[in-house]
């Protein structure tokens, strides 16, 4: 990892920990409604109040400079042509549409937000919803890592933060982040990211996830310093044969997280006023017309039943997600209860994106949490003429 001297022996200090750990349909409603997170755009705070700030960012997609991958990692065996569909894809396609430039400059666009400046009132947390490479090779894990430490983690380090990097950040794979079954065994997500991940118990195998060394991460549970926030990262990423990008969900891993909650809270009192955040790469929701094209690129309606059940039935305030590339706010539903409340869910979009549908513009999102109530949002876009973020305003 790249590490400046300023930031040495801070970094030092951090150990990177690796632990083996182990419903009614949604619906999409984009009208704003009463829904069961304590979201209160008038809210103020005081002195006492802890205010948390989470930043998202989101399909990063790193290619390493100057880097030609061996036909032996593309194809390793006739039978497994992923990666070789996939780097074609980046040759035709995708090639110069994602900037490693547009990623550093947004790191350092997080770190010299107005917030950060007063630490000692607020706290701040990165949330990285998953892609963060496009064929899940160690060069790109460890090339996007170096950003991440040059441009967002020494750079907290050199400010004052004297915390472990799971409290900085938490990162969760996406269906490039898993594209083969060698790139899950192998654990490159969790040996570059995994310390950005801790949970509160062991987890177990879960069945499909057996011969997978990355998914028994999954999932992970904390609370956050000085903050009224608990994250739930989960997993829904797995290999999956060519031209398919679907996610998938263990039942064993929400159960698990349950768990895990139920571990946190006996040791924490007042937690039914905290804020529940829930991170994971797929979108919780259908966003797809035809229903073969959600099961291709998102969710099947089983498993998005399970994800409605398990934020209902664990009061999550906010679904934090990705993989489509295009910004969107919405709230998941269980529409088999008539009395149900929805649960806030936003996409940012992919945050190094600069081909040439304007729509898709590379940003990131800022959430203002004041102690367990949402009190803003907002993205922060690039602007290829002043090479600079500004402000839009998100509304739900």
């Amino acid at each position: 990892m790249l590490q400046s001297k300023s930031a040495a022996n801070k970094l030092s200090l951090i150990t990177r920990t690796y632990k083996s750990s182990s419903c009614g349909i949604a619906r999409l409603c984009q009208q704003q409604r009463s829904f069961s997170s304590t979201i209160n755009e008038n809210s103020t705070s005081s002195s006492s109040t802890p205010i948390t700030y989470l930043t998202h960012i989101s399909d990063v997609h790193v290619w390493p400079n100057n880097f030609t991958p061996s036909l032996s990692q593309l194809l390793p065996n006739f039978k497994d042509a992923k990666r070789l569909q996939g780097y074609l894809n980046i040759k035709l396609t995708r090639g110069g549409k994602y900037s490693n430039n547009v990623l550093a400059a947004a790191l350092q666009d997080m770190v010299s937000q107005e917030f950060l400046k007063n630490s000692a009132t607020s706290q701040q947390h990165l949330i990285i919803s998953g892609d963060i490479t496009n064929l899940a090779l160690r060069e790109e894990f460890e090339a996007a890592r170096q950003i991440f430490d040059q441009h967002y983690f020494q750079q907290r380090l050199a400010n004052g933060a004297t915390m472990p990097i799971w409290q900085l950040a938490t990162a969760v794979p996406g269906n490039h982040d898993a594209y083969t079954p060698e790139s899950v065994s192998s654990d490159w997500f969790g040996q570059y990211f995994g310390d950005t991940l801790t949970s509160t118990t062991a987890n177990t195998n879960h069945n499909i996830y057996d011969k997978h060394r990355m998914y028994k991460r999954f999932p992970s549970v904390k609370r956050l310093p000085n903050s009224r926030v608990i994250i739930v990262a989960l997993n829904s990423s797995v290999p999956r044969i060519p031209f398919v990008s679907g996610g998938k969900l263990s039942e064993a891993m929400l159960e698990q997280a349950s768990k895990q909650l139920q571990e946190i809270y006996k040791t924490e009192e007042n937690y039914h006023d905290w804020f529940r955040v829930c991170v994971l790469h797929h979108p919780p929701m259908q966003r797809h017309k035809y229903g073969y094209q959600e099961v291709l690129r998102g969710f099947t309606v089983h498993d998005r039943e399970l994800l409605t059940q398990f934020c209902k039935t664990e009061k999550i305030n906010l679904i934090l997600n990705g993989h489509s590339h295009k910004q969107k706010v919405a709230q998941l539903y269980d529409t088999t209860s008539s009395k149900s409340e929805g649960t806030l869910s936003v996409d940012p979009g992919s945050g190094t994106y600069i081909g040439e549908k304007v729509n898709k513009t590379a940003r990131y999102n800022c959430y203002k949490i004041v102690g367990s109530s949402l009190q803003s949002m907002y993205s922060r876009v690039w602007q290829a003429a002043s090479q600079t973020f500004e402000t839009k305003e998100l509304k739900w």
